[in-house]
């Protein structure tokens, strides 16, 4: 899962935080996919780290839903932020 040796490779984290999006979604009841998903990565990331990712839903409008995530490391530092537009499939 690395890119480059030693770096988590963007994807990886990219897929992590759209995840836990949808997850959010899925928790609070709603059945929904990613229709559109920003990343921005801030800091590498190393194999074995422990990150915490938290999201939350920003506006709903119908059948779309926008949200957005962070990925932090044990010592509070970002490492990558991500939004995303959902929508909702049933």
């Amino acid at each position: 899962m690395q890119g480059y040796v030693g770096i988590v490779h963007g994807g990886i984290i990219s897929t992590v935080l759209d995840e836990s999006m949808v997850k959010l979604l899925y928790l609070e009841g709603l059945k929904a996919v990613t229709a559109e998903l920003n990343i921005k990565l801030l800091e590498p990331v190393s194999p074995g780290s422990v990150l915490t990712v938290k999201s939350s839903i920003v506006a709903q409008r119908g059948r779309v839903v926008k949200t957005e995530a962070e990925a932090r490391r044990e010592d509070g530092k970002p490492v990558a932020r991500a939004t995303a537009t959902c929508l909702i499939v049933a």
